[in-house]
């Protein structure tokens, strides 16, 4: 769990809280949430409480949601943001070599070659 701190505190102690730019605030976020999911995934490892267990897991998906919604935000406010999320895909899908359509697990997503992202039954 040092590890997580270490980047927590890394990003936030270079921070220029006198004037922090809206990216600097989003990134130290996306990390934040980075962090607490590692933590909650170890903590319900640790635990034999299956309640507990079911809890730490459910919050540690949430927190994969604010990382999406900071993650969107960065689009707005880091004018190379999109550029690369969409390289950053499309490198993986030649490197995986992605067919043309294909559905993600347990989800009613389907990526196709050449698109972002679209929900089945969408126009």
């Amino acid at each position: 769990m040092k590890n997580i701190k270490e980047a927590i505190l890394t990003a936030i102690t270079e921070l220029d809280t006198e004037n922090p730019s809206d990216e600097d605030i989003l990134r130290i976020g996306i990390t934040a949430e980075q962090g607490a999911i590692t933590l909650y995934n170890k903590l319900a490892k640790l635990t034999k409480n299956k309640n507990l267990q079911k809890i730490l897991l459910d919050v540690s998906k949430e927190e994969k949601v604010h990382i999406g919604e900071f993650e969107r935000m960065l689009i707005d406010v880091d004018d190379e943001e999109l550029d690369a999320q969409v390289e950053g895909s499309n490198e993986v899908e030649e490197m995986i070599n992605i067919t043309e359509e294909f559905q993600l697990p347990k989800s009613n997503l389907v990526l196709e070659k050449g698109d972002r992202i679209k929900i089945l039954g969408e126009k």
